[in-house]
């Protein structure tokens, strides 16, 4: 009853839209292994596209070849309901009540671009997609042969389906997320589908089953009745369809991390955050529904990566020392260097061929203490080994080694014959000194920082200009121009009624007391980097009394002065520490 009384209340997109007619539309591996011994829907009809019946088997498989089409339907989402056509999710539209009227007008310039929609439908599929290296199925349990891939390769791949399939795709160009859902400006002639997709990489190549499912009918018209005051609800479905398609360009040549898109910095740029660790820059995009049609928000974002250098080169700048030292690494370097490398990509530089690991963790034992056994059941160090094979990456045989693979067949890898992948972020808390340097490099003037965002906007646009014609949006890469209003400042009381108005946001408190001073008791002088001498001290301590008192407070004595050199110790511990010791005073 309740909602049937919401629906008498407010229209719905359905009711408010017109009806549409009826035509419309394996290779060798590089480390040292154990007992390996070396280097190593809904289906709601549509009248103008003869549906196919659904496809047993993938597209492109050899005859007769069995496909677990089993296991793929468990990894795929539940089917939408039938009619699917009108967007179910929806958030009222605030309406404005009134302009404002106090202060002075002026012009503004928005981070938000204009975006130009079609009508129409826009298709949305579920999308799942699966390693199909038969190796890996015939040795992993039923549940573990679906394994989960990163966004990067997912895309790929969806890439190479589309290269491969254009025609049963019916040339469309779709846009993807990177994980289940992928939009289509036109119909595709079936419902579900499964494909073989040949897919190589690092001159590796592998084999995926994608399997492509219809979940819903997206109607552009349900946001432009929003817009011609038929309806008060936005429906978040298109609003989600618009977003993919925006991000899909950028994000297949770009690093998209969260809801930003982040670019290399150039080969030259000092961009460290220290400890092997650089910022990149990159831009945050939403589109959003304005008052008057949806925007495209842009704004400026930067994160900290991995530096993309030799692995040994990392532990020197993380640990602060070099690798030529002729010590070991004591037990808490060793876990310090693997909770840093741990889940990271590193690519190896002693084979001949490109060949990538993800690390487990660092041995607390070095090259020269690891040992594995051979085929012929003979034990040999992975120090002997990499002298044998490649003596040119076993120079410091007292390093540990990074462990890959699996706890019952790990690979090791001395640190020297490993290379970080570039592009990977990192995920962890920033520790003070790297926050330091991230607020340096980040801190940018206010135009400057505008006209960042306005080539961010040119670069979007650019990257997605295949997926914005298939779609028929067109986006302004001009700024919204916007009319504001500067309020007048309040007035400022001092002691004895004095009123003052700042002026562009500063006043002068010279003869003025304050009209309420609180003493300061509790403070401490540091000189930084310097040599403090007493008269000098008892002068500045002098002149910073004679101003508070001509404030009207009362400033007692320093209950410390000290000097501190910061090239040995970070700022922000000797100001903590100082803290520390004033409020225990």
């Amino acid at each position: 009853m309740l909602q049937r009384a919401q629906q008498q209340q407010e229209p719905s997109v359905a009711q408010a839209m017109p009806q549409r007619a009826e035509g419309q539309s394996q290779t060798q591996r590089g480390g040292a292994r154990r007992q390996r011994g070396a280097t190593h829907a809904a289906t709601a009809a549509q009248p103008t596209v003869a549906l196919q019946p659904p496809v047993t088997g993938p597209a492109g498989a050899a005859a007769g070849e069995p496909v677990d089409l089993g296991a793929i339907r468990k990894a795929l989402p539940t089917a939408a309901p039938a009619a699917a056509i009108v967007p179910r999710r929806t958030t009222p539209f605030p309406q404005r009540p009134k302009h404002g009227t106090l202060g002075r007008p002026i012009n503004l310039f928005a981070n938000h671009f204009e975006i130009e929609l079609p009508g129409g439908n826009v298709y949305h599929y579920d999308v799942a997609i699966m390693s199909a290296s038969k190796k890996e199925e015939a040795k992993a349990p039923d549940e573990k042969k679906l394994r989960c891939l990163s966004t990067r390769i997912n895309r790929l791949v969806i890439q190479s389906l589309v290269d491969k399939y254009r025609g049963e795709l019916r040339n469309c160009l779709p846009a993807f997320d990177g994980r289940k859902n992928l939009y289509t400006r036109k119909e595709l002639p079936f419902r579900e589908r499964t494909f073989k997709v040949p897919f190589k990489e690092d001159d590796r190549e592998q084999e995926f089953i994608v399997v492509i499912q219809y979940a819903a009918t997206v109607n552009l018209d349900a946001l432009h009745a929003v817009y011609e005051r038929r309806v008060r609800v936005v429906p978040q479905e298109v609003i989600q369809a618009l977003d993919i398609i925006m991000r899909h360009g950028p994000c297949i040549t770009l690093t998209p991390v969260g809801r930003s898109i982040f670019m290399q910095p150039p080969p030259n740029a000092d961009h460290s955050l220290g400890g092997g660790h650089e910022v990149w820059f990159g831009y945050y995009t939403s589109v959003r529904p304005a008052q008057w049609k949806p925007m495209l928000n842009v704004d400026r974002s930067a994160t900290a990566f991995y530096e993309a250098i030799p692995v040994v080169e990392f532990m020197g700048k993380l640990l602060e020392m070099g690798p030529e030292s002729s010590r070991r690494l004591d037990a808490s370097q060793c876990t310090k260097l693997s909770k840093e490398l741990k889940d990271l990509k590193v690519k190896v530089l002693h084979l001949n061929y490109p060949r990538k690991y993800r690390v487990a963790k660092v041995t607390l034992q070095t090259a020269q203490e690891l040992s594995f056994l051979l085929e012929d059941g003979k034990r040999k160090t992975v120090a002997d080994y990499f002298r044998e094979k490649y003596p040119r990456f076993m120079r410091f045989p007292h390093l540990p080694c990074i462990q890959s693979g699996t706890p019952q067949r790990p690979v090791y890898l001395p640190l020297e014959a490993c290379h970080i992948v570039e592009g990977q972020p990192y995920r962890k808390k920033l520790n003070e000194s790297m926050t330091t340097q991230m607020i340096r490099r980040t801190a940018q003037p206010p135009r400057q920082r505008f006209d960042n965002i306005v080539n961010s906007v040119k670069d979007v646009v650019q990257k997605s200009r295949p997926y914005l014609d298939e779609f028929n949006i067109k986006v302004s890469t001009n700024p919204t121009q916007l009319k504001g209003r500067v309020l007048d400042p309040p007035s400022l009381v001092f002691d004895g009624q004095q009123q003052l108005r700042p002026r562009d946001g500063v006043w002068d408190l010279r003869g003025s007391r304050l009209l309420k001073a609180m003493p300061v008791e509790n403070w401490a002088l540091l000189g930084v980097n310097c040599r403090l001498q007493k008269n000098d001290i008892d002068k500045l301590i002098g002149l910073f009394q004679n101003v508070g008192r001509d404030l009207g407070m009362r400033v007692s004595n320093p209950v410390l002065v000290t000097c501190e050199d910061i090239r040995r110790r970070p700022i922000l511990q000797v100001l903590k520490d100082l803290k520390a010791k004033t409020s225990s005073s």
